[in-house]
């Protein structure tokens, strides 16, 4: 009866051992997995460091041409203001030379109207 104890014991002993080696190659297969899931982790990291840094330089440029823009709109509304001031000076010496021939025309008129009762009168006479 020992004997078959001793024998149900080696057979525990050597399905146990097999059991182990098993559960160590299933470890092991799994350890390289989370290794491999691990570059695989660092490599994505890597690559949004590597976003993050073109973001930043693609936001420095969106800021660049942001003030560029600003310069030129400011450039540009200086540009009209001069540009309407101009205009309305013009205007205003328009209509002031205007109003000037009116009078003129208006007092040659006058002076005509005047002269044409004179000739009338004289041609009376």
């Amino acid at each position: 009866m020992e004997d078959r104890v001793y024998d149900l014991l080696e057979k525990l002993y050597i399905e146990m051992q097999k059991g182990f080696v098993e559960i160590r190659g299933e470890v092991n297969e799994v350890r390289g997995e989370v290794n491999e899931l691990h570059g695989n982790v660092n490599e994505i990291r890597g690559n949004v460091n590597e976003i993050r840094g073109e973001i930043k330089e693609v936001w420095e440029e969106i800021k660049e041409v942001r003030e560029e823009m600003n310069k030129k709109f400011v450039n540009l509304e200086n540009k009209l203001d001069i540009n309407l001031k101009a205009l309305y000076d013009g205007y205003q010496q328009n209509t002031e030379s205007i109003n000037r021939l009116e009078t003129k025309v208006a007092d040659l008129s006058k002076k005509i109207d005047k002269h044409d009762i004179e000739i009338k009168v004289i041609k009376n006479a």
